[in-house]
């Protein structure tokens, strides 16, 4: 036996196999849908149409709607420490200056991600 598996190719696997990176275009859909819907509005269904793949797709990563969310709000607190250090970085090294940064940080990704910030902190 070669190894190789006798069993036609579904719809799932031919949308993931488009994809390659199915996990990278659910997050992406998944921070859309957030934006227009709101976390009341989000559907594993909604995200699954945006990334362009079948409705049972997401489920190759996230268990159900709360893990793709918890997934989501982590990788924007990732991306919310890294405008506040980046921030940081460009500020004078005294304390005030750097929290000042900090809180600058903050706001700015708040108004560039508000969705995703309400996620994070609800």
């Amino acid at each position: 036996m070669t190894g190789k598996s006798n069993r036609r190719a579904t719809a799932d696997d031919k949308a993931r196999y488009h994809h390659g990176a199915l996990r990278d275009a659910l997050m992406q859909a998944a921070e859309r849908e957030l934006g227009e819907k709101g976390i009341e509005g989000f559907s594993l269904r909604g995200v699954a149409k945006r990334a362009g793949v079948s409705h049972a797709a997401p489920a190759h990563h996230f268990r159900d709607t709360g893990a793709l969310l918890t997934a989501l709000a982590a990788e924007g607190f990732r991306r919310f420490v890294a405008v506040q250090t980046g921030r940081q970085a460009r500020a004078e090294p005294d304390p005030l200056s750097q929290l000042v940064a900090a809180g600058l940080g903050y706001v700015e990704f708040a108004m560039a991600n508000p969705a995703l910030f309400r996620l994070m902190f609800s």
